[in-house]
């Protein structure tokens, strides 16, 4: 037997002993998602007391809250969109300052919590100066750039939030 053979062997036999592979068992592996070696053993029994009362990690709630204020943000985006030539410049004005402050802290929250996330649970970043140009794109006597000037709108994008 070669020694690639010898390795597979050993593989298996240590695999059997943990229990992780039985050739002999009928149908699907027991596969156990109580699995938290990947935890900080320090949260262990933390973790372990608030997924048996029904809580998640706190970066699996920030996450699911995260989510869900950015879908509430492109409802609000289309609705302002669609309101934008009916305002006066001072309205339409206030508006994209108060957008522009809404994205940034959403986008703020959202580098925050990237940065605790495991990188499979990572949301994409808010670009908020392109957001504005869309909201802006309506009229184009309104868009206030991070200094407050106003710029010309740009060309017809389509946000990824969407």
């Amino acid at each position: 037997m070669t020694q690639r053979g010898l390795l597979i062997d050993q593989l298996l036999d240590e695999a059997r002993r943990k229990g992780i592979y039985n050739p002999d068992s009928a149908g699907e592996p027991e596969l156990s998602f109580d699995d938290m070696t990947h935890v900080d053993p320090a949260d262990r029994v933390a973790y372990t007391m608030l997924k048996s009362n029904g809580f998640a990690p706190p970066f699996i709630e920030e996450r699911t809250q995260l989510l869900a204020e950015r879908s509430a943000f492109g409802g609000a985006s289309q609705v302002l969109r669609e309101r934008m030539p009916s305002l006066d410049e001072s309205q339409r004005i206030t508006s994209l300052h108060e957008m522009r402050r809404v994205l940034t802290d959403l986008w703020r929250r959202t580098l925050d919590y990237n940065l605790i996330a495991p990188p499979a649970l990572q949301i994409e970043g808010i670009r908020v100066q392109y957001e504005l140009d869309l909201i802006a794109s309506t009229v184009t006597d309104a868009r206030p750039d991070a200094d407050g000037s106003v710029a010309p709108p740009p060309q017809e994008q389509k946000s990824p939030y969407r």
